[in-house]
């Protein structure tokens, strides 16, 4: 349940003004998710499917294209396209990473060490990438034959356009000098750097969930935001070593929970 909400999981689209506002194959991807939990899928692989499964083995499977109705059920802001990139690149960064990558669409980021370049690189991955019509599985995103070269919007207008840049990861995570995604869209380069175990952010951010399932209270009480302005974990050592002893023993959920009880 806990994963479907931070999925924002629904069945309908939100407000649509005259579309059809249901998602008539949610529940697939909600059946996916109970599936892969129960089955123990890998945690990196139940990440990289989430995002990619498209690009990954089993891409002609529709119950594995599912996976990527993390990405698309989300609300449509009356088809805004640069607001639904906006809310999968928040879904992604918050959720994934525990980063408010979000706040660097009009401006460098307040607090932490995100520019709006960042933004924009991840917004062209997401730019890249097109629901497709008519296909076995309605949930899936599929890439773009010519990817498109972002640049930054200047105060998040899109008619005011600024220097180009890349589509690669995140620079704090992946350092300033990081190569551009060049793999169609870089959905798949993307979910491979998330899930790199040279970037343990993001199994502290789930371990960090899954003991707040637990016991009621993160290790880090914010468990969307690790940035700079919120209070640092209770247990840094405690999280360190959960997360790295977790991807070492191949990212078993079950294993994660039996640890930790």
């Amino acid at each position: 349940r806990y994963w479907l909400d931070l999925a924002r999981y629904a069945d309908t689209r939100g407000y649509v003004f005259m579309e059809d506002r249901d998602y008539k194959d949610a529940w697939r991807y909600r059946e996916w998710v109970i599936r892969s939990l129960n089955a123990d899928l890998p945690w990196d692989e139940f990440v990289r499917r989430q995002l990619a499964a498209d690009r990954l083995p089993g891409a002609e499977d529709p119950e594995q294209l599912a996976a990527m109705g993390f990405l698309t059920l989300g609300r449509r802001f009356l088809n805004n396209t640069h607001d639904i990139i906006d809310d999968r690149i928040d879904l992604v960064t918050r959720g994934l990473l525990g980063l408010t990558v979000a706040c660097a669409r009009c401006h460098d980021h307040k607090y932490d060490p995100i520019p709006a370049a960042d933004y924009y690189s991840l917004y062209g991955v997401f730019a890249s990438s097109d629901e497709p019509k008519n296909e076995p599985s309605t949930l899936r995103l599929v890439d773009r034959p010519q990817p498109v070269e972002p640049v930054i919007f200047v105060r998040g207008n899109p008619a005011n356009r600024g220097p180009a840049v890349p589509r690669r990861f995140l620079s704090a995570l992946a350092g300033e000098n990081a190569a551009a995604f060049k793999d169609g869209s870089g959905r798949l380069e993307l979910a491979a750097a998330i899930t790199d175990p040279r970037n343990p952010l993001t199994a502290r951010v789930a371990v960090n969930r899954i003991w707040m399932q637990l016991w009621g209270r993160g290790l880090v009480e914010t468990p969307s935001d690790f940035g700079v302005r919120t209070d640092p974990p209770t247990h840094p050592e405690l999280l360190d070593w959960l997360a790295g002893n977790w991807m070492r023993q191949g990212w078993s959920q079950k294993q994660l929970i039996r640890t930790i009880v």
